[in-house]
């Protein structure tokens, strides 16, 4: 239940911050705004206020502002987006976009006043007494995963039982303990939110290539805390690199499905983030609004792909009509961006497939 409801009050940050973003700036610009709903119709309830219909809908993975004159129609009243200069048009557009990178930046920026993890080479652990090696991923069905070990947990000791274990000085001597002791029963003793709890496992035989006899990747870690005055700089840094790194995880996506390995890629819908978020719950708060942060500047960047139905697509639309200097006929616009929209949520539908696929 607690992870339900963290899903949900994820989700409505996520859209909430989004749409706000549309809903302010085309009020700055005086721009109608018709409806703004969380969720996708058919609609469960709504309330009027100054000409604007607040609404809640039936499916709750998505959400949506309906400005007046958003297809081109109504170009004469000044209250329509049609009728605003291309640039004005664009800032609406692009200010849900901007929103969630806003949003990803604050939450970054608080988040490196409590710590961020950050990753060390073996050379540099070796003059830092505070870094740790982490389990920084699980890899599905493995031993690993079926004792509940999580991404973020902190190895500390390792033997065959738990009153003869040693300290592992490098991740070659925890590998080489595992690859020596395969045939045995290990114990693994890790730390997850200052909390130490003890495991036990059993290698595997033949485990897939690059998994491993267990199913960990590790690295090394410290937690880097910066002082408040600081942390608007290195929340900056993070939303950068948080924004290239997904840019990155984008186009190897895009080459994936161009090879024919579309089943296997490492994408997610509905089900697929509300697994996630349960992962995340168990690591700690910190970890749940680190994964908000992830999520909005997924969000953001998915949004501004020039795909019809999106506000990427929409702005497309704008910047042909600035460089033909001819405005797109209403009809085709809304057929278009219909189209568009039909095709995400078929997507959406085959990921959420793909996501239940994999869990059973």
């Amino acid at each position: 239940m607690l992870t339900f409801l963290i899903f949900f009050v994820l989700l409505f940050v996520l859209i909430i911050s989004h749409e706000c973003g549309h809903f302010f700036t085309a009020r700055a610009f005086g721009i109608r705004v018709d409806e703004f709903g969380f969720g996708l119709p058919p609609r469960i309830k709504g309330i009027i206020r100054k000409g604007t219909l607040y609404s809640i809908n039936w499916l709750p993975f998505g959400g949506f502002v309906k400005i007046h004159g958003e297809e081109g129609e109504d170009g004469s009243d000044p209250n329509s987006f049609a009728s605003k200069p291309a640039w004005a048009r664009s800032l609406v557009l692009l200010a849900g976009v901007l929103s969630n990178i806003l949003l990803a930046y604050v939450v970054l920026s608080f988040l490196a006043t409590r710590g961020i993890v950050e990753p060390l080479s073996e050379e540099e652990a070796i003059d830092m007494p505070d870094a740790r090696i982490m389990i920084v991923e699980i890899a599905p069905s493995s031993p690993a995963s079926a004792t509940g070990l999580l991404a973020g947990d902190i190895v500390r000791k390792i033997g065959e039982i738990e009153d003869d274990m040693f300290v592992p000085q490098t991740i070659g001597e925890f590998q080489k303990y595992v690859q020596q002791n395969s045939e045995k029963i290990l114990t693994l003793l890790v730390e997850r939110k200052d909390k130490e709890s003890v495991v036990m496992l059993q290698p595997r035989a033949s485990p897939p290539a690059g998994e491993g006899l267990i199913g960990v990747a590790l690295s090394w870690m410290r937690t880097k805390r910066v002082v408040w005055y600081k942390a608007p700089i290195v929340g900056a840094t993070l939303t950068y690199q948080t924004i290239t790194h997904t840019v990155d995880g984008f186009v190897d996506i895009v080459r994936d499905v161009f090879r024919g390995e579309g089943r296997d890629v490492p994408v997610a819908g509905p089900v697929g983030i509300f697994r996630i978020v349960g992962d995340a719950q168990h690591s700690g708060f910190d970890m749940v609004l680190f994964l908000t942060a992830i999520l909005s500047v997924n969000l953001a960047l998915i949004n501004i792909l020039p795909i019809p139905g999106l506000d990427g697509g929409r702005f497309a639309f704008v910047l042909a009509e600035s460089i033909t200097r001819r405005r797109i006929s209403p009809h085709i616009s809304a057929v278009v961006h219909g189209a568009g929209l039909a095709f995400l949520l078929t997507l959406m539908v085959a990921v959420t497939y793909l996501d239940i696929s994999r869990i059973f």
